[in-house]
C-alpha cells in the first residue's frame, strides 16, 4: 500500500507507534492492525499469547505460522506522541485499512479504551462460546469440576480442604461457590450458590446498635462479625463512625476497652492453643502419652529417650507450665514399692496397651 515507515523515522521520543501485521506472501495484505508504546515488546507478547494457546483471532493465526516466523512481518504505520493521539490513530488505520477489505483479525474499532464500543449479538454469541464448557484455553475448571466443587462446598468443607483435595486454587473455587463462575451450569438438587458475607445488604440501624451493646459487653470484634456476617473493616468503621452511640455505649471509657483486649487476646490464645499453634512439634496424643507415663512414675530421661521429646519439653509438660488445657490421667497414682534404675525395667510401662 505504500505507507509503511522505517523505524528510523520515527522519532527517538514518540510516545508509540501503530503497526501492522503482514503475511510475507500476501505483502499488500493487512491483518491486523495495533498500537504498542514498545513495538519489540509487543512483538513478543503476540508470540508468546501464540505459544500459550491464547483464544484470539490474531494468536491464532499467528499460531499457524509458529514454525516460520520469517513469514511474518510488522510494519509501522504511523507514530504519536501522546496518549490520545495515539489512541485516535489506531481507531483511524483500522477504519481504513477496513475500507479497503482488510485488517480480518481486528474484531473492535481501536483505542485503549473503547467504552463506546458495543458488540453484536452475533460476535457476543462467539465470545460466549468460547469462554463456555472450558473454550477458554487458560480455563482449567471443567463443567465436571465444578459439579464436584459444589458438591464438597454444599457438604460443609472448607475452601483449603476442597483445594487440597482437588488441586485447584481458593480464588476459583470461592468463585464457583458463590455462583461468580460457570453459573450457566444448572445447580443440582441440594447445592446452591454460597452468600458471600462482605455483600449482604446494608445494615440496619437494630444491627448496628446491637454492634455497639456488644463491643460495650466485652465481645471480640471477631464475634460481632459472625452474628452481623459483616467483615471485620466493616464492623471497625461502623464502631468509629456513630459517635452519639459511642457516648452511649461508653465505648471509650478504659475498663470497655481493657474488657474487649482481654477478649481478643483470649481469642488469639485460644486460636494457638495446642497443636493449633504453628510452633507445636507435638500434639495432644502425645502429651496425654508423656503425663501418663509421668503419673506411672517413669523418669523423665526415660520418657524423652522413649516419645522422642526434649527432657526440657517433659519437664515442662510435668509440671504443668505448658500443654495445661490436655487432663491427667484419672484416678489415684500408682504406689511405686521399688523404684527401678534400668530402662528395661519400666518396659510393662512404656508398651502398656493403655496408651495405645
Amino acid at each position: 500500500m505504500g505507507m509503511y515507515k522505517f523505524l528510523s523515522e520515527v522519532p527517538r521520543d514518540a510516545f508509540g507507534v501503530v503497526y501492522g501485521i503482514i503475511d510475507v506472501a500476501q505483502p499488500g495484505f493487512i491483518q491486523y492492525v495495533g498500537l504498542a508504546k514498545n513495538l519489540p515488546k509487543r512483538i513478543s507478547s503476540h508470540w508468546y499469547g501464540a505459544k500459550s494457546d491464547v483464544d484470539r483471532p490474531v494468536c491464532n493465526w499467528l499460531r499457524e505460522r509458529l514454525h516460520d516466523r520469517k513469514s511474518v512481518r510488522f510494519e509501522i504505520l504511523d507514530f504519536a506522541n501522546d496518549r490520545q493521539e495515539l489512541n485516535d490513530k489506531e481507531v483511524y488505520w483500522i477504519a481504513r485499512v477496513r475500507e479497503a477489505g482488510q485488517a480480518p483479525l481486528n474484531i473492535q474499532p481501536g483505542g485503549f479504551n473503547n467504552w463506546e464500543f458495543v458488540p453484536d449479538q452475533e460476535l457476543r454469541a462467539k465470545w460466549s462460546s468460547q469462554r463456555r464448557y472450558g473454550g477458554v484455553s487458560s480455563a482449567t475448571l471443567d463443567e465436571e469440576s465444578v459439579l464436584e466443587i459444589r458438591r464438597m462446598v454444599a457438604s460443609g468443607m472448607k475452601y483449603k480442604e476442597i483445594a487440597t483435595a482437588t488441586g485447584y486454587g481458593i480464588q476459583a473455587i470461592g468463585h464457583v461457590a458463590r455462583g461468580e463462575s460457570w453459573g450457566y451450569i444448572p445447580w443440582e438438587p441440594g447445592t446452591a450458590p454460597r452468600v458471600n458475607l462482605k455483600y449482604t445488604g446494608i445494615l440496619t440501624p437494630e444491627a448496628i446498635e446491637d454492634m455497639f451493646k456488644m463491643a460495650s459487653e466485652g465481645i471480640a470484634i471477631v464475634d460481632i462479625c459472625k452474628k452481623h456476617s459483616r467483615t471485620r473493616s466493616r464492623v471497625t468503621k461502623v464502631l468509629k463512625g456513630y459517635p452519639e452511640l459511642r457516648e452511649k455505649y461508653d465505648l471509650d471509657n478504659p475498663d470497655v476497652i481493657e474488657a474487649r483486649k482481654a477478649a481478643k487476646y483470649e481469642l488469639i490464645r485460644d486460636s494457638l492453643r495446642g497443636s493449633k499453634s504453628p510452633w507445636a512439634v507435638i500434639d495432644e496424643d502425645q502429651v496425654r502419652r508423656i503425663r501418663y507415663l509421668v503419673w506411672r512414675g517413669v523418669p523423665y530421661p526415660i520418657i524423652s529417650e522413649h516419645t522422642g521429646v526434649r527432657q526440657g519439653n517433659v519437664n515442662n509438660i510435668a509440671n504443668g507450665k505448658s500443654w495445661d488445657a490436655v487432663p491427667w490421667p484419672i484416678g489415684p497414682r500408682p504406689k511405686m514399692h521399688k523404684r527401678p534404675s534400668k530402662r528395661g525395667d519400666y518396659d510393662h510401662i512404656l508398651f502398656d496397651p493403655a496408651l495405645e
